[in-house]
């Protein structure tokens, strides 16, 4: 524990040999769940990005293992994530790691700075599928995002893609108490989905209409059906 307090601030050493090597012997020495204030975990994010391809597997490994302590500020490294998800740089191996990242600071992000959204509409369904998957674990912290997540939501019920679409189902299915007077258009694109060939989807999309069946109305009928 002494040496790593020793050679966490040599992470901002001023030769970048010297910071390569240090984060290298890090990763090594560091325990999966140590907690690290904001500091250490800027240095890691802007390591992530270097040019040492070593270095910032280094730097990714590191960022797995720690855990951001609870009562520290985390608005510089909230700036970074931005920077990082909204640039070109997405699907790219920094834009992994910053994503994975993500939902160990739920309770400091600042989703709306995060702008997340507009990743739900990307070429890549693997981009779509993991930020949703974000999305569901920041929930709880979402405030006043939520109604854009929830509306950019909608249309990945119908996606190409069945790991996005059951993604969807999930992140809705926990902003379900949010919906308000979108329930409607998300029962109608539940009901193809009662059909869908991977079980999980069907699962997940019955999953949804119980906790929406008081808002049913007339749909009952056709639901039953189905």
């Amino acid at each position: 524990a002494d040496v790593i307090k020793q050679l966490l601030p040599l992470l901002r050493h001023e030769k970048s040999e010297v910071r390569f090597a240090v984060v290298d012997l890090l990763r090594q020495l560091v325990p999966p769940g140590l907690e690290q204030g904001a500091d250490v975990i800027e240095d890691l994010l802007q390591l992530v990005r270097c040019g040492d391809g070593h270095a910032r597997n280094c730097a990714s490994d590191l960022l797995k293992k720690v855990e951001p302590r609870a009562d520290d500020s985390y608005s510089e490294v909230n700036c970074r994530i931005a920077h990082i998800l909204n640039s070109r740089r997405v699907g790219t191996p920094v834009f992994w790691v910053v994503l994975d990242f993500l939902p160990k600071l739920a309770a400091h992000a600042d989703v709306a700075r995060l702008d997340l959204e507009p990743l739900l509409s990307h070429d890549d369904s693997d981009v779509r599928s993991a930020v949703v998957v974000v999305l569901g674990k920041l929930h709880p912290h979402l405030g006043d995002a939520r109604k854009e997540v929830i509306k950019k939501s909608l249309p990945l019920l119908g996606d190409r893609s069945s790991d996005v679409c059951r993604a969807a189902l999930d992140l809705l299915n926990q902003l379900e108490a949010h919906l308000g007077h979108r329930r409607k258009a998300v029962i109608k694109k539940l009901l193809p989905l009662l059909h869908a060939e991977r079980g999980d989807v069907c699962k997940g999309a019955l999953d949804l209409l119980s906790a929406l069946e008081p808002h049913l109305g007339g749909q009952r009928t056709q639901i039953i059906e189905k």
